[in-house]
């Protein structure tokens, strides 16, 4: 593979203009921003930049309904990486809060400027007071519709969006409502799934990995459960080291923990088959690797709250998955099916329909260009992977054993090499990447 050719040296006084026309761009995007102009009339009085990076973070005030645009408004947290105004556009559409400052997987391959978009409900980018029914897929796109194109005129070179999982998500959403915005687009690890509790997942869990792999999980719950009074007594000083608190009683929290045990096993991939532990191992042994494996926060009240934008759009628009108690039932006193619903708030309604998820599935299939889906074959959320039809130039690529860290540089050397010629055709750029 090619090498990536060696950034220039920054001199002091390079440092320094550079510096100063950076503060300016920044001036000029706030107040644009702000204003909710275009930033395109400012244009002129921007000092063009060198190729060298700087990083910048502003605020977008949105509608909170975009469909009364006058109404109540919130803040949305943008990072602009900025690498040269000749360069590409990679926009980062997060699913969560907005995870990292730096540049992406996709941005540095494309040797490209950044701009980073937090979700809406998330972190610094939540509306006052929190009206859920506003966080849709098509309010969230609008948001990312409304920055693009305010930011548009800074940047002249091709534009690709990408996320990663929900980010991923986001990435295809916003191109079923906003085709034009950018070029091309990149989800990672982004299920697309056609109910609240997609049943394909159960499939693919039935099928992931060996057979012996999937008997010593199996195995390996049903020792934890039938062991479950010499567990109970560390599983609650461990929520008690921790200051995990949870919407149900502490047994009901263990069984749920031991039940998300092989989604999260093969959704990370960071432990071997060859370490589950076995009955005879001793007691702390088993439930270290319990805990390291399937955190019990995923259920703790705190978790909760922080991801519940993430519950309520599974449980209204885009689902997720329950789990199996049949193989259990001798040893749960609760057999009824076990879903999502203890992540709402006492005050909150859902209900969910899936008619936002078909129209996206179906809108891919037959207008889904230029969009390249990045999947790992162990990832339990490639169950529900979106694979595009030949009516599109749309292609996938399956990272072999790769879970859901999966990344561009994850995958064998050819069939990176296969990636960075189809983004060279679709972006028109020369990608020069490290061995």
């Amino acid at each position: 593979m090619k090498k990536k050719k060696p950034k220039p040296h920054l001199s002091r006084k390079s440092f320094l203009l550079f510096s100063i026309s950076f503060l300016l761009l920044f001036a000029v995007i706030f107040i644009a921003c702000k204003e909710n102009q275009d930033v395109e009339k400012y244009i002129q009085t921007i000092p063009q930049a060198q190729w060298q990076q700087g990083t910048v973070e502003l605020t977008f005030k949105q509608p909170v309904d975009h469909k009364h645009p006058s109404g109540a408004k919130f803040s949305q947290r943008v990072v602009i990486n900025h690498v040269g105004y000749d360069r590409p556009v990679v926009v980062q559409l997060e699913g969560y809060s907005l995870y990292s400052k730096k540049r992406s997987e996709l941005a540095e391959i494309l040797d490209a400027n950044q701009i980073t978009i937090e979700h809406r409900y998330f972190a610094e980018s939540t509306p006052q007071p929190l009206n859920w029914e506003h966080l849709t897929i098509w309010q969230a796109a609008t948001d990312h519709h409304k920055i693009i194109n305010a930011l548009k005129g800074l940047y002249k070179g091709k534009w690709v969006s990408t996320g990663i999982s929900k980010g991923g998500q986001a990435t295809m959403f916003h191109r079923r409502f906003y085709p034009d915005d950018v070029e091309a687009s990149v989800p990672y690890v982004a299920p697309l799934n056609l109910a609240r509790e997609d049943k394909r997942i159960h499939q693919f869990l039935d099928q992931v990995g060996t057979p012996q792999a999937r008997h010593k999980i199996r195995r390996f719950q049903k020792n934890m459960l039938a062991d479950k009074e010499a567990f109970l007594p560390l599983f609650e000083a461990y929520a008690i080291e921790k200051d995990y608190q949870f919407p149900m009683d502490i047994e009901r929290a263990f069984e749920l923990t031991v039940l998300e045990y092989p989604f999260a096993f093969w959704q990370w991939g960071s432990v071997p088959v060859s370490n589950i532990p076995r009955s005879e191992d001793p007691v702390q042994e088993r439930f270290d690797h319990l805990v390291k494996v399937s955190s019990p926060d995923f259920f703790a009240k705190e978790g909760i709250k922080e991801m519940r934008p993430f519950f309520y759009q599974a449980m209204s628009e885009i689902g997720m998955y329950d789990y199996r108690f049949a193989p259990f039932r001798e040893y749960l006193e609760d057999t009824n099916n076990i879903t999502f619903e203890h992540t709402m708030a006492d005050s909150m309604e859902v209900a969910f329909d899936s008619t936002a998820m078909r129209d996206v599935h179906n809108w891919l299939k037959k207008h889904g260009n230029r969009m390249m889906y990045i999947y790992g074959e162990q990832d339990p959320w490639s169950a529900t992977a979106f694979t595009p039809s030949e009516k599109t130039d749309a292609v996938k690529f399956v990272n072999p054993g790769g879970s859901h860290k999966t990344r561009i540089r994850s995958f064998p050397l050819t069939m990176q090499d296969s990636i960075y010629t189809v983004l060279e055709k679709w972006l028109d750029v020369d990608i020069e990447e490290t061995e």
